[in-house]
């Protein structure tokens, strides 16, 4: 929660990515420097004490978020916090420009995610299969560089 409000007071400045991950400029009790990973968002580097004792600390949690939500503002929706997945009960069809917009949005997610070798070998069986989504290869492809 005070990563979140962190995020809507708009402390985060500079932010920045690159190959490693994301970094950041957080307005605290000070202005401290912060890192996180792109493959793991619950690890980084902060300067604040909890940061230089290897702890998550609220810093590194607001930079992720930043770099989840690109900066844009959070709805309620997205302040929602869920341990498990949850259906949203809708029915109904995707336009293809719709289902375009979706299939971009889950390939460029999954340069961030980490993938488990069971996930990965199930996938390679996806391959060259035709499906309804269309993003199996690209995920294919995004996990053998990892």
């Amino acid at each position: 929660m005070r990563a979140l409000d962190l995020y809507e007071k708009g402390k985060v400045k500079q932010f920045k990515r690159d190959y490693h991950g994301f970094s950041a400029l957080v307005s605290g009790t000070k202005p401290y420097e912060v890192s996180v990973s792109n493959q793991y968002y619950d690890q980084g580097n902060c300067q604040c004490y909890l940061g230089q004792n290897d702890t998550l600390c609220k810093h590194m949690v607001v930079v992720a978020i930043y770099a989840v939500m690109d900066g844009k503002k959070l709805s309620n929706e997205d302040k929602k916090i869920s341990l498990s997945p949850v259906c949203s009960n809708r029915l109904g069809n995707l336009e293809k420009g719709e289902l375009s917009i979706i299939k971009k949005s889950i390939i460029a997610s999954l340069e961030y995610t980490k993938l488990e070798p069971a996930c990965i070998k199930t996938f390679k069986e996806l391959t060259g299969r035709e499906t309804c989504f269309g993003w199996e290869e690209p995920l294919w492809e995004i996990s053998e560089k990892k």
